[in-house]
């Protein structure tokens, strides 16, 4: 989804189901990596798993937590930077980077 920053910080990320385990530092999302028939018989083909793991930093869960279907991008960056400062600063870049990793992984959509 290639959009420029000012229309994505109006864009409402919404969780996709995925299990969720760890403690609050690190927490790691568990979701299905192929989701159509086809997709699971060639990654049996392929030898690939059948599931997504992916680690998430303290940074990253808590904004994993913050992806409610409610908050757009914006109030998102906004909360980040409420609760973490300057550790996450440039807060909308990165903010951005992540999301489109979830995207990327099926992990969130947009409405």
């Amino acid at each position: 989804m290639a959009l420029a920053p000012r229309n994505f910080l109006t864009l409402v990320p919404l969780q996709r189901p995925a299990d969720i385990t760890g403690d609050p530092g690190c927490v790691v999302i568990h979701a299905p990596r192929f989701r159509s028939k086809i997709g699971q018989f060639f990654g049996r083909l392929l030898r690939r798993s059948e599931q997504l793991s992916l680690k998430l930093d303290e940074r990253s869960a808590y904004c994993w937590k913050l992806i409610d279907g409610e908050r757009n991008v914006q109030q998102i960056c906004d909360q980040m930077q409420q609760r973490f400062g300057d550790e996450v600063e440039p807060v909308v870049q990165r903010i951005m980077q992540l999301l489109q990793i979830f995207e990327r992984n099926r992990l969130v959509s947009y409405r």
